[in-house]
């Protein structure tokens, strides 16, 4: 059941990759791809000082593999924009957060946020 968000996000990440392609992926490529889809689908669900842990260890079990994040440009310039216009600071580490929430309700039906008020 916990595979099956990530195998999804994995098989759009690979799809949308090989849309503007001729050539195949390798198989380095479609590891970043899956690597992507797991921290997309993990780091939402961590604190800080665990996500922080987390991207140790797979920096440990991929060496040398740099993964950024799916980048949803267009959603990130309106959070900023709302959040000047409503006189906030835009915190990179909060928009992040906001980023993995808006991924996790795309994969999930319920999604649910805990913590201080």
């Amino acid at each position: 059941r916990e595979l099956k968000p990530i195998l999804n996000l994995a098989g759009r990440l690979l799809q949308d990759t090989k849309a503007g392609r001729e050539e195949p992926l390798t198989e380095t490529q479609e590891g970043v791809l899956l690597l992507k889809a797991v921290r997309m689908n993990v780091l939402s669900k961590l604190t800080f000082a665990d996500s922080r842990r987390f991207q140790d260890l797979c920096q440990d079990l991929f060496p040398g593999v740099s993964v950024k994040d799916i980048e949803y440009k267009e959603l990130e310039e309106v959070i900023r924009e709302t959040m000047k216009k409503l006189g906030f600071a835009a915190i990179d580490a909060q928009i992040s957060k906001m980023l993995q929430f808006h991924e996790a309700c795309e994969q999930r039906m319920g999604v649910g946020i805990i913590g201080p008020s």
